[in-house]
């Protein structure tokens, strides 16, 4: 009667494995069973600043023989930047700055990633429903649609004793059997920091592919390939650069003016949470800086008028250095966080990029 009951609950475990991955399956077949996709998509991507920035556009995906990429594929969006890969041509049209770029050989053969790496791809029904690693997780309704949802791990790891976890989820359409929902869930120490969602709708499938065609915008200016500015990140020992700037506050600050005492320059940029972490580690009640020591925070990447959010919703304890893009050419920054200290006389006594507790843990008093 045991063993009975035992290979009950056995064969009954097993069905509703096989029964909760179907409908994923089904969804997979249907992306591998058509050569040509076309689908509108929806981002939310919230910000430190309490906002959130939504993002609009179509991608169309036509499978093709390419050296590349099984796929041609085209992505437009609403204001933003269209991306085209075609028979191995890759061509990018920021419609901010009216600008084509060109991609060389030189280029993709360095760096396949610009064609597979990018989000539109990674992020894609296609990319996402070729994991091999989802779970169920449960069924739910959104918008009166009925969905089975699935989870995968992408990071559970510690740094400096922080546990980071990073989950993702999709959302099968039962109707359809198509993927509607996307999110990547971000944890910070148990807790929610950031939920990003992708929303798929009014898919298009066909059996054969298509030849896709996009018609380049006139009087835009041409770029040939990758631009990449090049510089070097300064080094303990050299003298750091003197700089003026203009503050939040509406204050210079003026790095010659503050020798005498140690500084302390942090350059930061409001999308990195390793910024924020180090940040709340400067907010932590009872840190102060040593009595020899000034700070300053740098934002090479991020406009006064972003900062100025911020700066209600988060505490930034020293002047506040917005647009300072040529500062950070300067002092070679190509990372954040990063930290420069400087001794008395403006020479740099310490160099360190990431967050690290320890080092920010020595400059308290």
């Amino acid at each position: 009667m045991k063993t009975s009951i035992a290979l009950l609950l056995t064969l009954t475990l097993f069905s509703f494995t096989d029964d909760s991955l179907s409908l994923l399956k089904k969804a997979q077949s249907k992306i591998n069973d058509h050569a040509f996709l076309r689908y509108d998509y929806t981002l939310l991507w919230p910000n430190p600043e309490g906002m959130v920035d939504t993002l609009m556009g179509t991608a169309s995906f036509s499978k093709h023989a390419n050296r590349y990429y099984d796929y041609d594929y085209i992505k437009t969006e609403n204001g933003g930047t269209d991306l085209v890969y075609i028979n191995d041509e890759l061509k990018q049209i920021d419609h901010s700055d009216s600008v084509l770029v060109f991609y060389t050989e030189s280029d993709l053969l360095k760096e396949k990633q610009i064609i597979t790496g990018n989000s539109i791809v990674k992020r894609s029904p296609i990319a996402l429903l070729s994991k091999k690693d989802w779970i169920y997780k449960n069924d739910t309704v959104l918008s009166e649609n009925q969905y089975s949802v699935y989870k995968t791990i992408e990071t559970d790891t510690l740094i400096n004793t922080n546990k980071i976890d990073v989950e993702w989820y999709v959302y099968i359409n039962k109707a359809a059997a198509t993927l509607d929902r996307y999110e990547r869930r971000a944890f910070f120490n148990g807790k929610s920091s950031q939920i990003i969602v992708y929303s798929f709708h009014n898919y298009a499938f066909e059996k054969a592919g298509k030849q896709l065609a996009y018609h380049l915008p006139a009087g835009y200016r041409t770029q040939l390939g990758v631009k990449k500015e090049k510089w070097t990140l300064l080094k303990e020992g050299q003298t750091a650069p003197v700089f003026s700037a203009t503050d939040l506050q509406g204050k210079e600050v003026n790095l010659q003016n503050l020798r005498g005492k140690k500084t302390l320059l942090v350059f930061s940029t409001i999308n990195c949470g390793y910024c924020k972490m180090a940040l709340d580690h400067f907010n932590r009640k009872g840190y102060q800086l040593k009595d020899d020591l000034n700070g300053a925070y740098i934002f090479p990447e991020d406009k006064v008028e972003k900062l100025t959010v911020y700066a209600t919703k988060v505490k930034i304890p020293w002047p506040v250095l917005p647009a300072a893009q040529q500062t950070g050419k300067e002092y070679g920054v190509t990372g954040y966080p990063t930290f420069f200290l400087l001794n008395e006389h403006g020479v740099i006594e310490k160099v360190m990029v990431g967050y690290n507790e320890q080092f920010i843990e020595s400059l308290r008093k």
